[in-house]
């Protein structure tokens, strides 16, 4: 039976499109969600019961398989989007199981052991790298194959338009499990804390006990969604009709930043917000107008798990901006409204209570209280630890101020634990982390501290024989090079948000030793104030110039700045990153990112620091594009030239000496079977533009037996069928085609790494290539144009490793072999340019992405010299639109056309030949003038379009607008603007007679038209392109 309570404020008042659930009729949490589907359809958010019905069919069709063993128990470790997340729990809890939500954020051996305290069957993974050896890790512990592991669905998968029937019903109780949460694992093992379908109705009807109508659009981008914040926002869409507002449905999911947290509240027409006080500290600290602009204008913005610093709540509460706190725990749920609305004349930072809640105040004996929450007929804990006058509640150990008026108010001043609680809600029990550094031979004691700041650090006092001077900082070096080891240890074992950096450890005086208590540990209070001075000078050096432990190169070139950021980034990423691979998608989070560009910035000194934002990692978020960033920054140009030698000079010797080291020790040819009628391909790269289309075209030749497609491995966690199925769709090819062909075994889509030896792939497969392979078409290659040649060195070495798989042929001759090259390699050229191969290395020099097709085109000459391989390389030029208009919004030209819409102009490139290798090219004035007519542009000289984009370089906000700022160096290259407002954007004159012999297709190619045009800036306008 479900208690009745008074019900405060009515919820979805006015609504057109959401009828409330009964609040008090006892509906478990799987009924609302069918009852929304059934009136509330077309209400933002529950558009997604379809989708939720779809999980549930997946979950109980492997629940089928299990007929003669206990019923499974699901668990969750994925990096996903809030929706998919949102919608794979809600399908699993639909189907009749509960679900265990595991954090992201913690190690193997602590998600081992709670999965295998729970009893968990399947976990849903997600294929990010940094989730897939956490899981492998755990498996590893427990016995392989102990658990299921099932791949996690992305968004694409499970939302479509497909009609999706009811699946069946199975009736919980009121006290059946729904989920299991677990708390923060700052303590050596974390505690599971499940919650029934009871405390999922409470959540949802927490609003109707306050004062303010929930069912708004409200800002929930920050929180993720395996935490109690992330269970809230769904029972209270549920039940209120809220619209949760979260970042946009990708893979990978968007890493979160104080930044988009704030504009994406804008784009969402968020009328409140919910933020970590740490997102708010920052935003008052980097943008503080922008910041009270957008926030005074919300109903309300609530922050919660953990203290706002009391400036910045000043601040903003002077500014006219509602603050309001939430406050609670896994344990007990909601304490303060979920919403709350401020009392008029209170200060923001009190907590109010709502009226469900029963609180015992435990008298601390100095003014302040312990807060104990008392169950109740109506509210029941999650975890109850103590019991006053016969009934339980939970003793929360926080520490509080009691308001002097109002009963059930109060003001949170610590924790009775010490547990330290960050600004941005994370907690970290020292008890853990201190117990490790003090079984260090060189470590007496410690105190940590942190409390309402961004991360921790700890207080260090060496043993007696160890003491040492604070002033002395060889010695303090030294010192800490002892503990080294220790406090790796600390750091592979503790959460990621209780992790030590090195700038946060300080070493005591020895005029400054820790005041003991009776029992002989250091007392705390007394340390922190002893140390204050010496913690917040820790914190400004971690801001402003942390100490180097890596020593910067003395010379910043493409070559030392590569392993310099190698070194930094290595030693706090917890995987085997290579330099092209996501720091993000390995483990780095904002504490680390903040580490590293910390270290960056002081390691280029002051002349530079400001050229390096706080942005800086997630702008550059992998080692290659770090050290490039970094290294332009420095020099403007990364360069190491022996004396009396050009950097050009230089340049050219470093790129014959790539070529060098990857022509030679070719494997003897020993083929013999007569090659086939019918032809097997190879290529690389089918996942682009180019590559799609090839693969298209391979499809459609019945004289083509079979197709391997090598591809890397998705970062973004997508199947290779899903990433070809969606670029075949976005460009108009027929995709059927292709899921029939992978179906039937025409079309085998492997992922590979050409550069790792054997391709990557097992020996069997590769065996099966070299015994089949008539063909290889090796189109796969990083393009951007702001990477060094350094950051090519992989893409060059999988040129050589397509060499080797070629010359282990088992025909008579070896197998075709293409390579699609770029017309940048005769970029420098001044007259007609034959067909053949480049000798002059100096004609590259100065652009790393011509440069690395230079060099492997090279080696692919070298090959053909030694061996009987006879590849040929084909220099594409600038692919525009395909059929349907597609052409990818972020290559230059549109990013060109996108940055004019925002400078109101056009560039007059003169004469310029958009297509360089066209047999019958246009003129740049024949594009212009298509785009003038669509766009309303007025057309000015290049010069004068050049300059109107470099004022605005200096403002890091203007990219989204002006794309072509990203490739600012390029463009002055391309466009080769002169005083007289010419052009050299026709560079050079490209000979294609020979192409035009063998090639039909491309010999009776007709000329661009304006409809061209036309179609390119539609597909940008579908693609939202702004303002186009």
């Amino acid at each position: 039976m479900w208690p009745k309570h008074e019900i405060v404020t009515p919820q979805a008042v006015g609504s057109r499109t959401f009828v409330s659930p009964p609040p008090l009729s006892g509906m478990t949490y799987p009924e609302v969600l069918d009852h929304n589907h059934d009136f509330n359809g077309s209400h933002s958010h529950f558009e997604s019961v379809s989708a939720t019905w779809k999980v549930a069919h997946m979950v109980q069709a492997i629940a089928t398989t299990m007929e003669n063993e206990p019923k499974p128990k699901f668990a969750i470790l994925a990096k996903v989007d809030s929706i998919t997340y949102t919608v794979v729990v809600n399908g699993i809890l639909r189907a009749g199981y509960e679900v265990f939500l595991v954090s992201t954020r913690l190690s193997a051996p602590v998600v081992a052991e709670m999965l295998q305290k729970k009893g968990t069957t399947h976990v849903f993974v997600s294929e990010d790298p940094a989730m897939q050896t956490v899981l492998q890790g755990a498996q590893q512990i427990l016995q392989q194959g102990s658990i299921c592991q099932l791949k996690m669905p992305i968004f694409e998968e499970i939302f479509s338009k497909d009609i999706v029937k009811r699946p069946p019903m199975v009736l919980p109780s009121l006290d059946d499990t729904s989920i299991i949460l677990h708390s923060s694992g700052s303590t050596s093992t974390p505690k599971l804390i499940p919650y029934t379908f009871r405390s999922f109705s409470i959540m949802g009807i927490y609003p109707y006990l306050s004062s303010m109508d929930h069912c708004m659009i409200i800002g929930w981008h920050v929180l993720p969604m395996f935490h109690i914040m992330g269970v809230f926002s769904m029972a209270i869409a549920a039940w209120t009709g809220a619209t949760v507002a979260v970042y946009p449905p990708q893979t990978p999911p968007m890493v979160s930043t104080p930044d988009t947290a704030l504009s994406h509240v804008i784009y969402t027409k968020a009328q409140a917000a919910i933020y970590p006080p740490v997102i708010l500290q920052t935003l008052m600290d980097t943008k503080p107008e922008e910041t009270i602009s957008v926030l005074k204008n919300l109903r309300l913005v609530v922050y919660g798990g953990g203290p706002l610093n009391q400036a910045v709540g000043e601040a903003l509460h002077k500014q006219k901006v509602t603050l309001g706190q939430i406050y609670g725990s896994t344990e007990v749920m909601s304490v303060a409204h979920m919403l709350p609305t401020p009392l008029p004349g209170e200060a923001w930072y009190w907590v109010h209570a709502h009226k469900g809640t029963r609180i015992h105040f435990r008298d601390l004996g100095d003014g302040t209280h312990e807060p104990v929450y008392m169950e109740s007929e109506w509210h029941r804990n999650n975890v109850n630890n103590s019991e006053v006058d016969g009934v339980l509640g939970f003793a929360s150990s926080d520490v509080v101020l009691r308001h002097p008026t109002l009963a059930n108010s109060f003001r949170v001043m610590g924790r009775v634990d010490d547990q330290i609680v960050l600004s941005n809600g994370e907690k970290i029990n020292p008890t853990a982390l201190e117990w490790i550094f003090i079984n260090d031979p060189h470590i007496a004691q410690v105190v940590s501290f942190g409390h309402g700041r961004p991360h921790g650090g700890v207080i260090i006092q060496p043993k007696p024989e160890f003491i040492l001077d604070g002033r002395d900082s060889a010695k303090l070096r030294e010192f800490k090079g002892l503990i080294a080891a220790t406090v790796q240890k600390v750091n592979d074992y503790v959460p990621t948000h209780s992790r030590v950096m090195p700038e946060m450890i300080i070493i005591t005086s020895p005029d400054r030793s820790f005041l003991m208590t009776s029992k002989d540990v250091p007392h705390r209070g007394t340390a922190l104030k002893l140390y204050a001075a010496d913690i917040d000078a820790a914190y400004n050096a971690f801001e402003l110039s942390p100490e180097i432990r890596f020593a910067p190169p003395a010379e910043w070139t493409v070559y030392t700045t590569l392993e310099f950021i190698r070194s930094v980034v290595r030693s706090v990423v917890d995987a085997d990153l290579q330099d092209d691979g996501d720091l993000f998608q390995h483990g780095c989070d904002s504490l680390r990112a903040s580490w590293i560009r910390n270290v960056l910035a002081s390691a280029v000194g002051k002349e530079h620091v400001n050229a390096v934002p706080r942005q800086f990692v997630y702008e550059y978020p992998t080692i290659a594009g770090l050290a490039s960033a970094l290294c332009t920054i420095v020099s403007g140009e990364p360069k190491s030239c022996p004396t009396g030698m050009t950097t050009a000079e230089f340049r050219a010797i470093e790129l014959e000496k790539l070529v060098g080291d990857h022509s030679s020790n070719y494997s003897n040819y020993k083929g013999t079977r007569p090659l086939p009628d019918e032809k097997v391909f190879v290529i690389t790269g089918t996942t682009g533009g180019l590559g799609s289309r090839l693969l298209h075209q391979l499809l459609a030749d019945p004289t083509v037996k079979r197709v391997y497609a090598l591809n890397r491995r998705s970062a973004a966690g997508h199947s290779l069928l899903t990433v070809h199925t969606r670029g075949f769709k976005e460009r108009g090819l027929d995709h059927d085609a292709l899921e029939v062909a992978v179906n039937v075994g025409r079309v085998h889509l492997v992922v590979a790494d050409a550069g790792s030896p054997d391709l990557g792939i097992d020996y069997e497969l590769y065996q099966e290539l070299a015994s089949s392979a008539t063909h290889i078409i090796h189109n796969a290659w990083p393009v951007n144009f702001n990477y060094a040649i350094e950051t090519f060195k992989p893409a060059i070495k999988r040129v050589r490793s397509l060499v080797d798989l070629a010359l282990r042929s088992v025909f008579l001759k070896p197998p075709a072999f293409l390579f699609i090259s770029s017309v940048s390699v005769v970029r420098n050229g001044t007259h007609s340019t034959p067909e053949t191969y480049i000798d002059d290395v100096h004609s590259v020099v100065g652009f790393g992405y011509a440069e690395s097709k230079w060099v492997a085109e090279s080696i692919l000459r070298h090959a053909a010299e030694a061996t009987p391989l006879r590849p040929v390389s084909v220099r594409v030029g600038q692919l525009t639109g395909g059929e349907n208009g597609h052409w990818n919004a972020s290559d230059w030209v549109p990013s060109i056309v996108q940055s004019s819409v925002s400078l109101r102009c056009l560039p007059n490139w003169g004469g310029g030949i958009l297509h360089l290798v066209h047999p019958r090219p246009v003129a740049w004035s024949m594009i212009l003038a298509a785009l003038n007519e669509l766009l309303n542009l007025p057309i000015v000289t290049s010069t004068e379009w050049i300059r109107l984009l470099e004022l605005e370089n200096g403002d890091s906000s203007a990219v989204s607008q002006l794309p072509a700022l990203k490739i600012l160096d390029f463009v002055r290259d391309a466009v080769g603007a002169r005083a007289d407002g010419g052009s050299t954007v026709d560079g050079a004159n490209l000979d294609s007679s020979f192409a035009q012999q063998i090639s039909k297709t491309l010999h009776n190619m007709a000329p661009l038209t304006s409809s061209d045009v036309r179609s390119w800036v539609s597909y940008w306008r579908t693609v939202g392109l702004s303002d186009i």
